[in-house]
């Protein structure tokens, strides 16, 4: 099916999905509904309806987090995939609500979308065998991520060069700025160029996604193996590079769309904590049908997603609560539930 079939398709769909999108949920309107953002998409394209502010921020009430993909009859019709898709050609004309103007602006200005300077990355780079990206948020807003994973390599004797001050682009194509995406995507080329690595770790799951499957897609070969922080730590744990104390306590996991839904990594992060002794214990709304954290796509209302994914993790009665993305791990900060990061627990767990 072309776009425009899917897009047709999921209009005229009864919203059999609804009840999977948590966007629909906050937002209770019937345009928020995976459906009617379809046919708003729909109608737009059509010049049905004018592309306007008022419409097109319709296209926005999605995470893209890939929920309503479970329930959905139609093979291959992923509507958060489509709507970036239409995002770019209100883009493209100009149609800019200021939300997502803000993160424009900031993406082009600071390589990053939280509106921050930070330093740029200044050749020669060092050379390494692996190269650890954190990524925009590790960087700017969860840097004990990035301590902690950098003490677990040191512990495993892993000489690592860390690659500051870039964004894979993410938040630029999930905006619909195609031409920024770009721009930062070959920044992130050269580097690795520079580098010389072979192994890019990656610990955001979005980064982790993009480089992985989006950058292939439009023609950009990063000529490395790119990693999961997640898939990466357990492999030391199993050929024995770092040994690990016991903790026994109770631990809720929660799971990250891009890394789940998106890339299909459920067990890893699960065997890692298995490994330093805990126990799992899982929300009701687990693996594929886990609720969204409601960072996926820096929209409003996200925090009430935040804090309906709270609940249910807290009605497992854990006394730890881990995620693997540093996205997750903010948003849940900002509803006061303390989440570390995978790597964080087991840099503390180290022998």
């Amino acid at each position: 099916m072309t776009a425009m079939d899917k897009l047709m398709s999921c209009a005229l769909c009864p919203n059999i999905c609804r009840f999977a999108c948590p966007m629909e949920e906050v937002w209770a309107t019937e345009s928020s509904s995976p459906s009617g953002k379809a046919r708003t998409a729909l109608l737009l394209l059509q010049g049905q309806i004018p592309w306007n502010k008022e419409n097109v921020k319709i296209l926005y009430q999605c995470l893209t987090c890939w929920a309503s993909n479970e329930p959905c009859p139609f093979e291959d019709l992923i509507i958060g995939d489509l709507l970036v898709e239409v995002r770019k050609e209100a883009v493209k004309r100009g149609v800019i609500i200021p939300e997502v103007a803000a993160i424009m602006d900031s993406l082009r200005k600071y390589d990053n979308p939280y509106g921050e300077r930070r330093a740029r990355v200044k050749a020669p780079l060092k050379e390494a065998e692996l190269v650890y990206f954190p990524g925009c948020t590790a960087e700017l807003r969860e840097k004990e991520i990035i301590s902690a994973t950098i003490a677990v390599l040191q512990k495993a004797g892993v000489n690592a060069h860390v690659l500051k001050g870039l964004c894979c682009g993410w938040p630029a194509l999930q905006m619909g700025d195609e031409e920024s995406f770009l721009r930062l995507a070959k920044r992130i080329e050269r580097a690795l160029e520079a580098c010389k690595g072979k192994v890019l770790l990656v610990g955001c799951p979005s980064c982790f996604e993009y480089l992985t499957k989006i950058y292939p897609e439009r023609g950009i070969d990063l000529k490395v193996k790119v990693v999961h922080a997640s898939t990466f730590f357990l492999n030391l744990l199993k050929d024995g590079k770092i040994l690990v104390k016991a903790v026994r306590e109770r631990v809720a996991y929660h799971d990250p769309c891009a890394l789940g839904r998106k890339m299909g990594i459920y067990d890893e992060p699960r065997e890692v904590l298995h490994s330093l002794g805990l126990q799992v214990v899982e929300p009701e709304k687990t693996r594929e049908f886990a609720t969204c954290c409601g960072g996926g796509g820096m929209v409003e209302k996200s925090l009430k997603v935040a804090q309906k994914r709270k609940k249910e993790l807290l009605s497992t009665g854990a006394e730890l609560f881990v995620t693997a993305c540093p996205t997750c791990k903010m948003m849940f900060n900002k509803t006061k539930l303390e989440v570390q990061d995978l790597s964080e627990l087991l840099a503390k767990s180290l022998e």
